[in-house]
């Protein structure tokens, strides 16, 4: 389970849980080319809309990480329109702002924040 593994520039604390499943949720989630490490998403693992009301849970697994190359770093390459079971942080996570984008790479509006933080999470400069 890769549940433990999340993004450290995205994720600055979390409040501690016995139970993993309190922050952080696996989902399993169809890969577009916007699926990044920081971007927004639904409850269905689809990309949040800028106005917040369907914003789930921040996507932080390590398997959308680009090595130093650039490229994803998995033992296998994600591939776009396939299938992954993907780590979110969804509860008493605090993030950085500027990682947090929605669909596009646009930064996340502040609509989204405000739904982040109204499910019990933080967002910092």
């Amino acid at each position: 389970m890769m549940i433990t593994t999340q993004y450290s520039d995205i994720v600055l604390g979390k409040v501690d849980a016995s139970d993993a499943g309190f922050n952080f949720k696996e989902i399993e989630i169809t890969l577009t080319a916007d699926h990044v490490a920081g971007a927004v998403v639904t409850a269905t693992g689809a990309l949040a809309n800028a106005n917040g009301t369907d914003a789930f849970g921040v996507l932080v697994d390590r398997a959308l990480l680009p090595d130093d190359s650039g490229r994803v770093n998995l033992a296998e390459p994600l591939t776009v329109g396939q299938k992954y079971k993907l780590v979110v942080a969804v509860r008493g996570v605090t993030f950085a702002k500027e990682h947090l984008v929605i669909a596009g790479g646009v930064a996340a509006p502040a609509a989204v924040l405000e739904a982040l933080e109204a499910r019990g999470n933080k967002v910092q400069e």
